[in-house]
């Protein structure tokens, strides 16, 4: 039966193929007014022939397909996957696309920008790894805080009150949330934070007084948070008793979500 359906599709793509001339034909006699030719007639009727035998006898118009997966390319991230079924009562085959499935990202790391230096964002796909890292730009250096700064050796031992009740998470989903309004919150506020220690620098912007700043490192949910802590020179001596990766316990004035100033080992 497939074979005669495969013959009868021959015969229709001859007949497809032969039209454009017979019709030029046609036309060239309908302009000279010769008689009609008969067998327009008969080429439309083998036509109809052809194309209704070709369909009866193809077996995938009755078979009740018992199809069976053949061959498969699983869908990625970034490309479309596919399966490929054959059913052995007709040698019918189909193919499926399967849709490409797109990024799962999830948070990785997250380092807050400073008063100089870029933050930095960092995701990636739970499935193939891909990473997106995306740069917080720096933050802007307020007049009050360079002030505050540069002064800041003239000035005793703070006596400033510490929140022991706010914790750093809490600080961190306030900004996150709404910067202006976590900044009315927590801005120039003390508290007091744990967490551990990823790098320790006695140079840059932000040690205008000697001492030295501590890059911290916390987990809050899946993402791992980086953020800055400055110490006075002050604290030099208490700072030589501890090294990178140690956890420690500080008390400091929150500048934004990016860092406290003026801290004290605890």
């Amino acid at each position: 039966m497939q074979a005669v359906s495969n013959v009868m599709y021959m015969f229709l793509a001859i007949e497809i193929l032969a039209f454009p001339i017979l019709f030029i034909v046609w036309i060239i006699r309908k302009v000279q007014k010769k008689p009609k030719m008969k067998w327009i007639k008969w080429f439309w009727i083998s036509f109809g022939v052809f194309l209704l035998v070709a369909v009866l006898t193809n077996p995938s118009t009755w078979c009740k397909h018992e199809y069976e997966l053949t061959e498969s390319k699983a869908a990625s991230c970034t490309e479309s996957g596919y399966e490929t079924y054959h059913c052995d009562l007709c040698g019918g085959d189909k193919k499926e696309t399967l849709k490409k499935l797109g990024h799962s990202m999830e948070d990785i790391r997250r380092v807050e920008p400073t008063d100089d230096k870029d933050g930095e964002y960092v995701q990636r796909c739970t499935r193939c790894g891909y990473e997106k890292i995306e740069t917080l730009p720096m933050l802007k250096k307020t007049d009050e805080h360079k002030a505050e700064s540069s002064a800041r050796k003239e000035t005793a031992p703070t006596t400033e009150p510490v929140d022991t009740s706010v914790t750093y998470y809490d600080i961190y989903n306030a900004y996150k949330e709404n910067e202006l309004l976590a900044n009315d919150t927590y801005r120039y506020n003390r508290y007091r934070v744990t967490a551990a220690i990823d790098g320790m620098s006695t140079g840059g912007l932000l040690n205008l007084t000697g001492g030295a700043t501590l890059t911290m490192e916390t987990r809050i949910g899946n993402t791992l948070v980086y953020f800055y802590a400055e110490f006075e020179k002050d604290q030099e001596e208490a700072l030589k008793t501890v090294k990178a990766g140690d956890t420690i316990t500080f008390e400091g004035k929150c500048i934004g979500r990016g860092g406290f100033t003026d801290c004290e080992l605890k």
